[in-house]
């Protein structure tokens, strides 16, 4: 066997970079995945890799190391755009630059449809609580979008460390499923289960 094209570390956690927010490493660790998510996917740039980086920087705090990590991507789905988007706005919050996030809300409101759950994401992240909730009950209330909406509430009990954004986003999303419009709107299409599972986002 030869010797890799690549360092193997980096691509193991770049299968899901995300989950380094969930460990508790070194931040050396932290340098090498920006090359590594630059590396060619598809033959083109790797558009995947580098959003879910700079999601993980921007969770982090590292807003300039964010928008190093996505200031190369190529082209990509309306949904990926969302993605794309998200991050931008998390960047700005990191940076408390209100123009930019201003610009960034705008945008994933507009393009809401792409990506209903991203909206849903930027309210919580903003602080648009009212908005989060109602939003929260629309998705109950579609049956195209119920399923998602039913996993995001439910009782994640595994051990999960969250970066203080995280932690921000989810303190915000368990304040508005306990009002009551959202219960009386969740008890009309299922429940909230306790599951032994670690939950996909925030």
């Amino acid at each position: 066997m030869g010797v890799p094209a690549y360092p193997i570390r980096p691509l193991l956690l770049l299968a899901n970079p995300c989950l380094l927010g969930r460990l508790e490493l070194s931040t050396e660790l932290w340098v090498s995945p920006i090359t590594v998510a630059r590396l060619p996917e598809n033959g083109g740039l790797n558009v995947s890799q580098a959003i879910n980086l700079g999601e993980l920087y921007a969770n982090l705090g590292k807003a300039n190391k964010a928008a190093e990590a996505i200031a190369r991507v190529g082209t990509m789905s309306p949904y990926g755009r969302m993605q794309l988007e998200d991050v931008k706005l998390r960047i700005a919050i990191g940076r408390h630059d209100k123009s930019a996030v201003a610009r960034h809300m705008a945008y994933i409101r507009e393009h809401r449809a792409d990506a209903v759950l991203t909206w849903e994401f930027a309210l919580l992240l903003h602080g648009d609580l009212d908005q989060a909730a109602a939003l929260l009950i629309e998705r109950l209330e579609k049956p195209e979008w119920r399923s998602d909406a039913l996993a995001a509430v439910q009782s994640y009990d595994a051990p999960i460390h969250r970066t203080p954004l995280e932690q921000r986003i989810f303190d915000r999303m368990q304040a508005i499923v306990a009002r009551p419009d959202v219960q009386a709107a969740l008890r009309k299409v299922g429940r909230i289960e306790h599951v032994n599972l670690t939950p996909w986002r925030y």
